[in-house]
């Protein structure tokens, strides 16, 4: 006769062999259904990171040039005399 222990002992075998299946499965699945979401995230990445750079340059460039601009009209306000 089994004893409730031998009861729990076979419960938990069963379930620790049935999530390792159940794991190995679903994994398996799970890898082949979202494989090219994961290479389309990875190619999105790629170009966001892209996008930061080349924002970050023309930002820049930008920025540069308004410096340069502010300078000038300091100059033009300085010789004209309608500096605040």
């Amino acid at each position: 006769m089994l004893t409730k222990g031998d009861l729990q002992n076979i419960e938990a075998l069963f379930d620790k062999k049935f999530d390792e299946k159940f794991d190995a499965k679903f994994d398996k699945k799970f890898d082949e259904k979202f494989a090219p979401i994961r290479t389309d995230i990875k190619k999105i990445k790629s170009d966001v990171a892209k996008t930061k750079r080349d924002v970050n340059i023309i930002i820049e460039t930008f920025d540069d040039d308004y410096i340069r601009l502010r300078q000038r009209v300091e100059v033009i306000e300085d010789k004209v005399g309608i500096r605040n």
